[in-house]
């Protein structure tokens, strides 16, 4: 009982490893500050560190922290007048360590070659690429790829191959796909999807198979799936739902080798999940299930695999409504299950070819 009484800490877990959780709390004395727990015990839930001593707390609005195995960065709000604070917390022995000073809207994201990424700023420069390099204990810009006080706002980076894809912006080529291996030369773009300034406005990356699909827009077919290996040559539209200019609008997108699944619509399904593999040299797009037969569209969402095979996903159907589904791996075709307690139906599937 953090907090004791009827008003509550309001505990928000922002990181964890198998042993131990960061979370953000509040009490009447610090303030909102983070804390850590085993989960066993309230004798091994404790404080990390009062970071801005007094009731005000150093969390910020948005909590800001990224984990990656025994390590968590955390952005932190110091004192009024210094602003916010960039620490490295490690999670083997509880230590919390003082990086240096980062602009408000600073976001570690991605992580490789000893580096961890982010979008931070300083006095000359917008919010550029930045890196913290864990063997040198420095942090500092990579490039300045939007100079000037505007800055590139690199967002959305997905760690792959010895190096980070991430999106940022620039005057004469919009939004647009970028790699870094950590290093100025090493900081290129991959490819101008939607050329010229208009943004091609990559995002949610998913990784699997050393390629990264996302979400990407162009002035021919609109918003859809694309691939990349990291080169201009490794990266192409995987598939065009939406002839034309409309857009498929993929989304829910999550990787079971071989296969990405994935929610998008058609002009004959709406929303539905669909998913796609590469096979003798060409993308192959099939419908897993038309759960809401017609334009309607289930829109499936929230799909997760389960450690039995299976995944779950929640979608509409005609005689349901919302509901829980289930999807189950068996030869070719998946089966669906449509859950409405204590009743269970399996839908016929429909495979549709849908190639690029």
């Amino acid at each position: 009982d953090i907090l004791p009484g009827p008003m509550g800490s309001e505990p928000e877990p922002v990181a964890s490893t198998s042993t131990m959780v960061l979370f953000y709390a509040t009490t009447l004395a610090s303030g909102r500050e983070l804390w850590c727990t085993t989960g066993t015990s309230q004798q091994q839930t404790a404080l990390v560190k009062d970071l801005y001593p007094g009731v005000d707390g150093s969390a910020p609005e948005r909590p800001r922290i990224y984990a990656v195995s025994d390590t968590a960065y955390v952005v932190a709000i110091s004192d009024a007048s210094r602003g916010c604070v960039l620490f490295r917390y490690d999670f083997a022995d509880n230590t919390l360590r003082e990086i240096g000073d980062v602009g408000e809207d600073a976001t570690p994201r991605g992580t490789t070659n000893e580096k961890v990424f982010m979008a931070n700023t300083d006095d000359e420069h917008g919010y550029e690429l930045w890196a913290y390099d864990e063997n040198e204990r420095s942090l500092s810009m990579i490039a300045d790829l939007w100079p000037g006080p505007n800055g590139s706002y690199p967002s959305e980076f997905g760690a792959w191959s010895g190096g980070v894809l991430f999106r940022a912006q620039t005057g004469e080529l919009g939004i647009e796909l970028w790699s870094s291996d950590g290093s100025q030369t090493g900081t290129t773009l991959v490819m101008d999807i939607n050329p010229g300034r208009g943004d091609s406005d990559p995002n949610s990356f998913v990784f699997m198979d050393n390629q990264i699909f996302f979400r990407a827009k162009d002035e021919e077919y609109g918003r859809e799936l694309w691939v990349t290996d990291g080169t201009a040559a490794g990266t192409e539209r995987v598939c065009d739902l939406m002839p034309g200019t409309e857009s498929g609008e993929p989304y829910n997108m999550v990787a079971r080798d071989p296969y990405l699944f994935f929610s998008a619509k058609d002009p004959d399904h709406g929303e539905e999940l669909w998913r796609t593999r590469r096979s003798e040299g060409s993308w192959h797009t099939e419908l897993v299930a038309d759960v809401y037969p017609g334009p309607t569209g289930s829109e499936p969402h929230r799909l997760q695999w389960t450690d039995r095979g299976d995944a779950l996903f929640i979608a509409r159907s005609p005689e349901f409504g919302t509901t829980v589904c289930r999807l189950t791996p068996g030869g070719d075709l998946p089966e669906i299950g449509l859950t409405d307690y204590p009743r269970t139906i399996v839908v016929p599937l429909a495979i549709k070819s849908a190639n690029p």
